[in-house]
């Protein structure tokens, strides 16, 4: 048993090595993004939602929050990878304001291993998901 966890890594301004910040996933809706090649359904996360599992940084956990939460949604999402090779994982897609200039979204293939997970939330790591363009099955995603 283990809690759902979304991790960012910080760097403070003037640094040159960053920190990891480990906070509570809290969802504000779903959505579909498409490449040119794709569709994926997303999960919109709200990065300043909180609470703070753990943190590396040593930061104060309201500050944080509060600049987190100004980076807009973060979409995420997971679809069967595109090539047969990378699979039984998933290709994984993060996308959403936060990004730098110019860059729409950014695509890892093969990235992600997609469980299946049961009605009560039990997963199982003997049966694998492989989500379909636009949908999300329900499941444990590790990345």
């Amino acid at each position: 048993m283990r809690s759902s966890t979304f991790e960012v890594n910080l760097t403070a301004e003037g640094a040159t090595s960053w920190c990891k910040v480990s906070l509570t996933p809290v969802s504000t809706g779903f959505a579909v993004r498409s490449t040119s090649t794709r569709r994926f359904k997303v999960v919109l996360l709200d990065p300043g939602a909180g609470p703070v599992i753990a943190d590396e940084c040593g930061w104060d956990d309201a500050y944080m929050l509060q600049r987190l939460a100004t980076l807009g949604p973060v979409e995420v999402g997971w679809m069967q990878a595109r090539f047969e090779e990378d699979r039984p994982q998933l290709d994984l897609y993060n996308g959403g304001p936060w990004l730098p200039a110019g860059t729409a979204s950014m695509i890892y293939a093969g990235a992600v291993n997609g469980f299946a997970m049961a009605a009560d939330g039990t997963a199982t790591t003997s049966v694998r998901v492989q989500p379909l363009q636009g949908t999300l099955d329900p499941g444990v995603y590790f990345y």
